[in-house]
């Protein structure tokens, strides 16, 4: 950071209510955008795909991607605490009679590690005012 401020970029330090991906460094160097992202791998994607990605495309004049998430179901429970919006790596082995799939958790969720990340066929995103996901639950899902 202290080359981009050498350089007089504008920056900002965001603290976004999510998690993983809580700190995350955004801002300008003449008119290039700028993202600094955590140096935790699984936080990292979290925040490249859900802020970065989306602001990139913006700056280039490119028109927003739809959104493409999916509804699926909790088999899984799963206690948090509320505040932040969370983004939980899952697969799906099954699909229930509607055509949902059927989530699975996978691993505990540490933003150092991407070993969930890598199994994943989605994230599984828990609004910030739900303190506990049980199974049966409706989730909305990001598939990869």
């Amino acid at each position: 950071m202290d080359a981009l401020r050498a350089e007089r970029a504008e920056l900002f330090i965001l603290k976004v209510a999510i998690r993983p991906g809580k700190p995350l460094t955004v801002g300008r160097l003449d008119k290039a955008l700028y993202v600094g992202l955590s140096g935790n791998p699984y936080a990292a994607a979290v925040t490249f795909s859900q802020i970065a990605r989306p602001a990139i495309r913006r700056a280039a004049g490119m028109t927003e991607a739809p959104d493409v998430w999916i509804p699926g179901v909790a088999e899984f429970d799963f206690s948090r605490q509320t505040g932040r919006k969370e983004y939980v790596p899952v697969t799906w082995p099954a699909r229930d009679v509607l055509g949902r799939p059927l989530l699975q958790r996978l691993g505990p969720g540490a933003s150092a590690s991407l070993s969930p990340m890598a199994q994943a066929k989605g994230i599984a995103i828990i609004p910030p005012d739900i303190a506990q996901v049980v199974s049966g639950q409706p989730l909305v899902v990001d598939p990869l």
